[in-house]
Formats: C-alpha cells, sequence, structure tokens
C-alpha cells in the first residue's frame, strides 16, 4: 500500500491504512487545510494589533483594537452626527448643560447628576473649589484624621522608596544620600541587616569596620512625645546593640557618616 502524504510503501498496519504513520496522517490533514489555518492564525493576529484612528467630534487621535469604534468615547458617540439611534440615545444618555462652560455634553443615566464636562471645567468653577477647599479643612481639623497621617508617614509613607544604581533599595531619601554616597567610594557595606540574635534590622552596616549604623533623619529623641510606641520600639533596638557589645552609631545626616571616615 502506498502513503497518501509521503507516497511510501507501507503494509497498513496502522489506522486504516491510508498513511504509514501518525506524523503523515497529521501532515495531510494539515496540508489539505492550509487555506483555512492561514485565514485563522491572520484573523488572530489583526485582532489584537492597535490602529490609530481620529475622533470625528473632538478631534482626538485614539488607538483601538476594534475596527468597529469609530469615536474615542461613549460622550463622542453619543453626539456623533446624529448617526446613533435617537431612541438608544434618549434611553442610556442624558443631554447635560455644563456649570462652567454652558455646552451640551451627554452621560450615562447612572452619571446624569453631573455638573461639568470635564475635570478642567470642573476645577476652573470657583464654586466648586470653595467646597473643596471647605471639605480638606473640615477634614483637617479632626483628630483622628492627624493620627492617620502621622502613622502613614512615621511609616515612610512621605518618603521616597526605590533603588540605587547598584540596585540596594531604599526606604527613605536620608537612606538614598547616604548608600549612594557608600557605593561611589567603594564602601563595602550591607543595606537592612538582621541584628544578630534578633527580628530588628539595621539601617548599615559596614563589614570593614565591623560597625553598625543607624540613620536617624528626624532626630527621634526630640520627638519622643510625638512618636509615642515608635519611639519605644527605637529605644529596645539600641538595647539589643548594647547588650550583644556591638558598636554601633546613629547618624543624623550625611555629613554624620562622612565624618567617621
Amino acid at each position: 500500500m502506498k502513503c497518501e502524504n509521503c507516497n511510501k510503501e507501507h503494509d497498513g498496519s496502522y489506522a486504516s491504512g491510508r498513511f504509514c504513520s501518525k506524523k503523515c496522517a497529521k501532515g495531510f490533514s494539515t496540508k489539505a487545510k492550509r487555506k483555512e489555518i492561514n485565514a485563522k492564525v491572520s484573523k488572530t493576529l489583526t485582532k489584537n494589533k492597535e490602529i490609530i484612528k481620529k475622533c470625528p467630534v473632538c478631534f482626538k487621535v485614539f488607538t483601538t483594537k476594534n475596527n468597529k469604534k469609530t469615536c474615542c468615547s461613549r460622550k463622542c458617540g453619543a453626539c456623533y452626527g446624529g448617526k446613533l439611534n435617537k431612541k438608544y440615545e434618549k434611553e442610556h444618555y442624558a443631554e447635560l448643560i455644563c456649570k462652567e462652560c454652558n455646552q451640551i455634553f451627554y452621560v450615562g443615566w447612572n452619571k446624569r447628576k453631573q455638573q461639568f464636562c470635564s475635570n478642567d471645567c470642573r476645577h476652573k468653577n470657583k464654586e466648586y473649589r470653595e467646597k473643596l477647599s471647605f471639605s480638606m479643612k473640615k477634614i483637617s481639623e479632626s483628630i483622628e484624621y492627624k493620627k492617620r497621617l502621622r502613622d502613614i508617614g512615621r511609616k515612610g509613607g512621605f518618603g521616597k522608596r526605590g533603588k540605587t544604581v547598584n540596585n540596594t533599595r531604599y526606604d527613605s531619601i536620608i537612606e538614598k544620600t547616604c548608600f549612594e554616597w557608600l557605593e561611589e567610594n567603594k564602601i563595602k557595606f550591607e543595606a537592612h541587616k538582621h541584628i544578630p540574635n534578633s527580628s530588628k534590622i539595621s539601617d548599615i552596616y559596614l563589614i570593614e569596620k565591623d560597625l553598625w549604623i543607624e540613620i536617624d533623619g528626624i532626630n527621634r529623641e526630640k520627638k519622643k512625645e510625638w512618636l509615642g510606641k515608635d519611639y519605644n520600639y527605637w529605644l529596645d533596638k539600641l538595647k539589643i546593640y548594647e547588650k550583644q557589645h556591638l558598636t554601633y552609631k546613629i547618624c543624623y545626616n550625611l555629613q554624620d557618616l562622612q565624618n567617621l571616615f
């Protein structure tokens, strides 16, 4: 018997005897449906392709993966040349007038209480700005809100976090300056190393000097009443150094660190 795919002689033991092996059977079906497979592949490739278009209402350039989309947003689509179905427009959109620029704009029924057509108009409006500033003042006057801001700042929420050029992680701006200076001067150190026999972490450990450094950018001793529990955590950390007879220094700025060399 001859294989229908490779035309080689075979004993016909595989399946119905049309092909000599599984490989030839798969190859034949692929060959017969090549045009159909190519069409499916091209469809999937072009499906996720981004198309650049220009909105006919606001003339804004936007990208879309759907070729049927004509406008950049629903708002523009609702007022696009009156081409949309009027029934659909009345059922799903509300026609409003902007409180600031007095222009007509369209929003969904769930947003029909909206007063401004855009964020720019909202922030330009004097009445809105006065209300916003009053509400912010009211929030800042509450003690609970002040405590929350204090806790965020204490944990480093207002600081800058990131990594240096040598991929050393820092949790504050003062740590960044200290780490970068040590790296520039090629001084061997370990950042955020665990203190021996403790779960607490130091800021810097100088390997060659066998010196542990704590960076205190806010001067905790002066602000101990304001810090509360965090000040006690700081004292416990210093006690661990003393109990284990580890040499440590407290640096309040970059100059204190530079003075150690």
